[in-house]
């Protein structure tokens, strides 16, 4: 797991993309991660960058930003 490994957490990049695609980077390293790969803060990152984005596309929400 990502946020597992030994030393300081990783530096990621998230690229959202408006089709509901998304981009995730570890910068350390140039491989492209899974979202099953997340744990911790970066997970949770994820997950509420999704939830905004569902409820954008099914109730028109503007999309929260942290």
């Amino acid at each position: 797991m990502v946020d597992r490994l030994p030393g300081p957490m990783r530096d990621i990049t998230f690229k959202f993309y408006t089709d509901g695609s998304v981009v995730i980077t570890d910068n350390a390293t140039g491989r492209e991660l899974q979202p099953s790969e997340l744990s911790g803060p970066a997970l949770q990152f994820f997950v509420d960058r999704r939830i905004s984005y569902i409820k954008k596309k099914i109730f028109g929400f503007p999309e929260q930003t942290a």
